[in-house]
């Protein structure tokens, strides 16, 4: 239902694959780095578009788009840290 809501699609696909993600991390398949790495790039990707397009106009979009990206880019290390830690 999001696009029928003036949401873009992407919004709805980014947040399917953070969960396809979560459920990897969680349950420790080897194709998570992979998709982790994809959410990685397009979750970037989209926060800095956002951030180019509307810029700082309105603040709490801005701030909202560099906390997501932030924070995306710190979870998305520490995990890939984890992950190639011999166990």
């Amino acid at each position: 239902s999001l696009p029928f809501t003036q949401y873009a699609p992407q919004l709805g696909l980014l947040g399917v694959i953070s969960l396809a993600v979560a459920y990897g991390i969680f349950t420790n398949r080897g194709w998570a780095p992979w998709l982790l790495f994809i959410l990685f790039v397009a979750a970037t990707t989209f926060s800095m578009y956002t951030l180019i397009v509307v810029g700082f106009t309105p603040v709490l979009i801005g701030l909202s788009m560099v906390g997501y990206v932030v924070l995306t880019w710190v979870f998305a290390i520490y995990l890939l840290l984890i992950r190639r830690k011999p166990s």
